[in-house]
């Protein structure tokens, strides 16, 4: 079978765009040593806190600079629930941005065993796995998954620029939007302005809310599995306006439910011209190979010569 294929595009390694993880610290000695570290680097964090806030369902809670240079990305931590059910700390910020050296120093500080605590303690409560397609524009792909509805849809100027399949409060939601315009957007917004990608990105975001010990998340299976991406054809049995009504319906509703709405015999004539419009860039078992190097780079653990679980486990050991 000829396929089409747009030349080019390469996908991004896998890395982590959002992590929250919670600790529940029992005892009363522990309690209060957050407390005061907390109320300390409010003004001895060597220039790294920003401002307080959080303060919702904490009493205590405070954003500090992550990203010295730009000043632009912030790790909020916030600690003493206000409600007894919740856990005592909670910390949230972009590991895709933040300098790993400060996310360190700052915690190992915070936590009453220092860093040591993260892989021993703490429960992940969202993790933001992430890719970047470079060199094609969100316009030119058709994104469906397996089991998920699509959710929500934000366009404008007669183009869609995000698409979200799943609840956003569920276990497991995916993202699909145009980095460039994300950027852009956020650069009209602020001071500090980000650098806008060169070229057509279209990033991909599998938002997991696991609530998993970080040496546990090695055994969540792949979320990529159950994502498809599509190339809009641009074959010539593709260029018939019937066809193009169809692409404009699945980009909008959501594939299945555009190829449900057809005759049998144009069903499946449409699905013999979206065969020809499989990437060969997109590969699931590829992404996902390096997950498990994710968390261990992420808790600063070296990469194994054996089992990054084993790893994992005698970090926490030792």
């Amino acid at each position: 079978m000829v396929t089409f294929e747009k030349k080019g595009v390469h996908v991004s390694p896998l890395f982590c765009d959002k992590l929250a993880f919670v600790i529940q610290y029992k005892t009363a000695d522990a309690r209060a040593f957050v407390r005061e570290r907390l109320k300390y680097l409010r003004h001895n964090s060597e220039g790294h806190f920003a401002y307080p806030g959080g303060g919702r369902k904490y009493k205590l809670g405070m954003h500090f600079y992550v990203e010295p240079y730009e000043r632009v990305s912030t790790m909020l931590v916030q600690a003493d629930p206000k409600y007894w059910d919740d856990h005592f700390i909670r910390v949230d910020y972009n590991p895709a941005h933040a300098d790993p050296g400060t996310i360190f120093w700052l915690l190992d500080q915070i936590l009453p065993e220092g860093w040591s605590d993260i892989p021993l303690l703490a429960k992940c409560t969202r993790f933001d796995a992430t890719v970047d397609v470079h060199r094609i524009d969100i316009m030119e792909l058709l994104v469906s998954y397996s089991g998920m509805q699509l959710n929500r849809l934000f366009c404008k100027g007669g183009r869609f620029e995000t698409v979200e399949f799943g609840r956003y409060d569920g276990d497991k939601r995916v993202v699909v939007y145009d980095k460039r315009a994300e950027v852009i957007h956020w650069n009209e917004k602020h001071a500090i302005k980000k650098p806008v990608p060169s070229s057509p990105t279209t990033r991909i975001e599998i938002v997991l809310r696991p609530s998993r010990t970080f040496a546990a998340l090695a055994d969540i299976s792949n979320p990529f599995s159950g994502l498809s991406v599509l190339t809009t054809p641009s074959l010539s049995e593709a260029a018939t306006l019937p066809f193009r009504l169809f692409v404009k319906v699945a980009q909008l509703g959501g594939l299945q439910q555009a190829l449900l709405g057809l005759p049998e015999s144009t069903r499946k004539g449409f699905k013999a011209v979206l065969a020809k419009s499989s990437c060969s860039w997109w590969n699931p078992d590829t992404i996902w190979s390096s997950w498990n190097d994710l968390i261990l780079e992420l808790l600063h653990v070296p990469k194994p010569a054996k089992s990054p679980v084993a790893a994992l486990q005698t970090e926490m050991v030792s």
